[in-house]
């Protein structure tokens, strides 16, 4: 009876987040997220509400218990961690055992002790493992507490594999790193339908083989309908990139025949190194060029394209190209 009153109790909270976080009233949706995530942390629809609800949150008073719940999201595996950068980092920098952090930000004298405590706190370390903190000042603390670490010999070794990691995430922000760990593998096994078409589209794959955009950490990993799941319909993404809404797109339709494309071929190892992370196995990765794709066999039911036809030489070009298809 007590379970079934808590897992009443945890429904009747997300019921009435959802709710809250539909209407845009934010504030509430967090305070109704926050319990129903703690009643029943296993479900993913409460860990996801809670994700999105707290993702714009700034903190302005410390607060163990945010801690812990924040804490506690950087361990689920099913949401997409980038939500929880801001409210880490407003966390962070109030956390009493994180002073240390504080003050080499704020260029302040900092104790060692209490700097190698903070090393070995769950919460740097995950943070640092899960997402990018897009914040020049932290990038700053981050590069000075390296070289606190390196000039006093500070035993650290979790915090350095955490820092490492995230080094490779923002492509050797905080110190130099060798070539073979600032690119991403190219995966020789990636079929080339045709090669770009014209000196744009050339300078465009250029850029996209230099610089794999973005480098995407983790997804929200949806469960499908029984609608979606069902589906076993033939899906073209045009322009897949790195692959974040190539692989959002699988996990919704995992029966369903997936085709992306790219000019990039260093994007596209990502994309399908990310894809196999995910266990994602119905997805065709194809090198091409949009203005090619009539050499793709057959019709596709649908076509997603984004943030592509713009680098076009001649957008109309690449849409009817793509109109020509797509399935009445």
């Amino acid at each position: 009876m007590i379970k079934q009153n808590k897992k009443g109790q945890a429904q009747r909270a997300y019921n009435a987040g959802a709710q809250a976080y539909n209407n845009g009233d934010y504030t509430n949706a967090l305070q109704f997220a926050v319990k129903a995530f703690e009643l029943a942390p296993q479900n993913k629809h409460h860990s996801s509400l809670l994700a999105h609800s707290i993702k714009y949150a700034s903190f302005q008073k410390f607060s163990p218990e945010i801690k812990k719940t924040i804490l506690n999201l950087l361990r689920v595996q099913s949401i997409d961690h980038q939500n929880l950068c801001k409210p880490w980092l407003s966390v962070l920098l109030l956390d009493p055992s994180m002073q240390a952090i504080s003050n080499i930000m704020n260029d302040e004298k900092y104790d060692v002790n209490a700097l190698k405590d903070a090393l070995h706190d769950p919460y740097l370390l995950l943070g640092l493992e899960k997402f990018i903190v897009f914040d020049t000042a932290f990038e700053s603390a981050l590069r000075k507490t390296y070289g606190v670490i390196t000039e006093k010999n500070i035993e650290a070794k979790k915090f350095l594999k955490a820092l490492h990691q995230y080094n490779i995430y923002t492509e050797g922000l905080i110190y130099p790193l060798p070539k073979e760990e600032l690119y991403p593998k190219i995966d020789t096994s990636i079929q080339s339908l045709s090669a770009a078409q014209n000196d744009i589209h050339k300078s465009v794959r250029e850029h996209y083989e230099a610089n794999p955009y973005p480098r995407w950490i983790s997804c929200e990993i949806q469960t499908p309908t029984q609608k979606t799941a069902q589906s076993t319909h033939k899906h073209l993404i045009a322009g897949c990139g790195t692959g974040y809404g190539t692989c959002m797109t699988a996990l919704r339709y995992p029966n369903a025949q997936i085709t992306a494309i790219d000019l990039s071929l260093a994007s596209m190892s990502y994309a399908k190194r990310k894809a196999r992370e995910l266990g994602i196995k119905n997805v065709k990765f194809l090198q091409a060029d949009i203005l090619d794709i009539d050499n793709l066999e057959g019709e596709f039911d649908i076509i997603e394209c984004s943030g592509v036809l713009h680098h076009m030489k001649e957008p109309l070009e690449g849409w009817k190209s793509l109109l020509d298809k797509l399935k009445s």
